[in-house]
């Protein structure tokens, strides 16, 4: 794949229609799905603007001039604030458009290897994020909510972008996976139980559901003990406002695998599926019906049998996957010259951490990111 942009020679030599024509070809191969809009560079001269759109779909756009409405090319508003890499480097080195935000987490109790969780209630820097809305309600997150990781705040007009992570846990040889995601909208105190729950959505996500955005993903946490069941039922309103429900929801259970949690200092659990014969694996996410990119919102859930505890629905957005496969080393990630890279970091963006590990012998987690805008 060729990288945009792509600088390929200094030269001045006017170009012939079918040159340009095979050039602008060949940078279009390179923009599938990739929905940033981009530069096509040849001799020292931009000579299209060429965005593709997200997976499955295989449409490029190209336009001979960059275009003013820029959202009706990007539908995911991902475009990048700067031209060239020349420009970042003038915003960041002489506007001093960067900042980097170090994250620490830490537990009292160890997880069950192989297993998903979220560290948004665990006590570290910033401080653990409270689970403690209104039962079974949608409440909106942000930079400014408590468990948040802050970057540089808001920095409309320009856009802010992901440019770099270091990643590491401590205590375990085993790999560990992070996920760094925006946390949108989240439902607390959510019971476990054999009757219709119905949540309440008196506010909406405030980022990537609007019309004709990917939409979020469905993330459970386990915030009390519970006694375990398989959902029976779970709907929610997909990416494009439609109703949709859980595929097989029976094949899941709300986080179990793992020490009961205590909010702020252990373990808490992603969902728990039973792929068969009696295996149990965890999840990040609930799977999504055929043809759903994400979601809005949920509408409701129903556990097979009557259960003991409480868990937590949070819906977010993944910005990068990090995997981290030995103990006590650092692992950097450059998201730069990644295709698709430079994630985009709305304002009001509520960052956070889901993680994986591999063995029970973590105890603490670290990790650093940069952002910059231009």
């Amino acid at each position: 794949m060729v990288e945009l942009p792509f600088l390929h020679t200094s030269s001045k030599t006017r170009l012939s229609e079918g040159q340009r024509a095979r050039i602008i070809e060949r940078a279009a191969v390179a923009a599938v799905y990739n929905p940033r809009l981009l530069p096509v560079v040849y001799a020292g001269r931009v000579l299209a603007w060429m965005a593709g759109e997200a997976f499955p779909s295989r449409r490029v756009v190209w336009f001979e001039h960059r275009p003013w409405m820029l959202r009706d090319v990007d539908r995911y508003n991902r475009i990048c604030g700067w031209t060239t890499i020349d420009d970042l480097i003038n915003e960041v080195s002489n506007n001093g458009k960067l900042r980097t935000t170090v994250y620490y987490k830490a537990f009292s109790t160890s997880p069950a290897g192989q297993t998903w969780a979220h560290l948004w209630g665990n006590r570290g820097s910033p401080a653990a994020g409270a689970f403690s809305g209104a039962a079974e309600t949608a409440l909106q997150c942000s930079d400014t909510t408590l468990g948040a990781l802050t970057t540089s705040g808001n920095v409309s007009p320009d856009t802010k972008h992901l440019i770099n992570a270091t990643v590491r846990n401590n205590g375990t040889a085993d790999p560990t996976i992070f996920v760094l995601y925006d946390l949108v909208l989240k439902y607390d105190n959510c019971t476990m139980g054999n009757t219709l729950h119905t949540l309440t959505n008196g506010v909406s996500a405030q980022r990537y559901a609007a019309a004709g955005e990917p939409g979020l993903q469905l993330m459970g946490c386990l915030t009390d003990i519970t006694t375990l069941n398989g959902l029976s039922s779970f709907t929610y309103v997909d990416q494009n406002g439609n109703s949709s429900t859980v595929p097989s929801p029976a094949s899941y259970n709300n986080p179990g695998i793992g020490a009961a949690p205590t909010t702020g200092s252990s373990w808490s659990s992603c969902w728990a599926s039973d792929i068969g014969g009696g295996t149990i694996r965890s999840v990040l996410n609930l799977p999504l019906a055929a043809g759903d990119l994400g979601a809005r919102s949920v509408t409701s859930y129903q556990y097979s049998g009557a259960g003991t505890g409480e868990f937590a629905l949070l819906l977010g957005y993944p910005l990068a996957y990090m995997p981290c496969p030995v103990g006590d080393l650092f692992f950097t990630y450059d998201f730069v010259k990644q295709i698709p890279s430079v994630p985009r970091i709305f304002d009001g963006a509520c960052l956070t951490f889901a993680v994986y590990a591999g063995a029970s012998t973590h105890d603490n987690y670290f990790a650093t990111i940069q952002t910059a805008w231009g």
